[in-house]
């Protein structure tokens, strides 16, 4: 979880999906799992996944979240 800004100008040429996410989201909590598991099949492939976090008041309960349901294997880039 690098926090700070990012820019799609640096990804050029490159598959990037991007997922918008809270720790309090339940729909983000069902997906987050699928994510990771899509990051870490299409890796190779070069497929970069970037996350935004929103509205978590706190690290600590992003990176919670990010640990319980394997979205750090899903969110390597830039979070």
């Amino acid at each position: 979880m690098a926090g700070g800004q990012d820019s799609l100008a640096a990804y050029k040429g490159k598959v990037v999906v991007v997922n918008i996410w809270g720790s309090w989201c339940g729909p983000c909590r069902a997906e987050a799992p699928h994510l990771a598991t899509v990051s870490a099949a299409d890796k190779a492939k070069g497929v970069q996944f970037l996350g935004i976090n929103t509205r978590d008041l706190t690290v600590s309960n992003a990176a919670g979240f990010a640990k319980r349901y394997g979205a750090d294997a899903a969110l390597p880039d830039r979070f």
